[in-house]
């Protein structure tokens, strides 16, 4: 029997970020928090009530103990709701949206597209119709084979690649974002339980 230990982790509860370019934002579920474009927010303590983040290029970086990670992985699971970021919202705006796990980047999606033209089902009635509304839900999977996401082949990095048993870290870190030199550098929109059409944050699953 496989057993499974499972960590929801806030969008808000990012433990530092890198190189976060405007137009950016972030949103609670009951008020905008602080003004748009304004970088520094992401320094608020505020940031840990975000039911929406968005940000044009740059990453934020999320850290789960590895003190209980005792026996063999076979897998890990990463799931989380996002879509690009255009002005207002665009469905046909690429954006190459990468997640790394302990530095090594596990793989890049072209996002299709910043979504809207429908509410999402849990947005906050002050949100805008115009804005930007959902995301797809993404599930990244590593195993010793390599990594897929939404069962496409991302990459041949594998759970060796992370060095998640060589006390190299006291934490498994995530991070998601969009790099510099983007080839599609179209942002993101990271969607909390409280926004868009999934009930979930950030979750992270590993599984022995």
């Amino acid at each position: 029997k496989l057993l499974k230990k499972e960590y929801e982790i806030p969008i808000g509860a990012f433990s530092s970020y890198e190189n976060i370019v405007a137009p950016c934002g972030i949103v609670s579920k009951e008020e905008r928090i602080g003004p748009d474009d304004d970088t520094s927010l992401f320094f608020s303590p505020k940031r840990h009530e975000a039911a929406l983040i968005w940000f044009s290029k740059g990453c934020l970086e999320y850290r789960v103990t590895t003190s209980d990670i005792k026996e063999q992985i076979r897998r890990l699971e990463i799931s989380f709701e996002a879509c690009s970021e255009a002005p207002l919202y665009n469905n046909d705006f690429k954006s190459d949206i990468t997640v790394w796990i302990n530095d090594v980047e596990i793989g890049t999606w072209v996002c299709p597209g910043d979504f809207g033209g429908r509410r999402g089902q849990f947005n906050p009635p002050y949100w805008p119709s115009t804005h930007t509304q959902f995301g797809t839900l993404t599930n990244w999977y590593v195993t010793d084979a390599g990594t897929t996401m939404n069962n496409n082949f991302m990459s041949y990095v594998n759970l060796k690649d992370l060095g998640l048993k060589d006390n190299r870290y006291e934490y498994l870190s995530l991070k998601i974002g969009v790099k510099q030199n983007a080839a599609h550098c179209g942002g993101i929109n990271l969607f909390s339980k409280n926004f868009g059409d999934y009930a979930q944050d950030i979750v992270l699953r590993i599984i022995f």
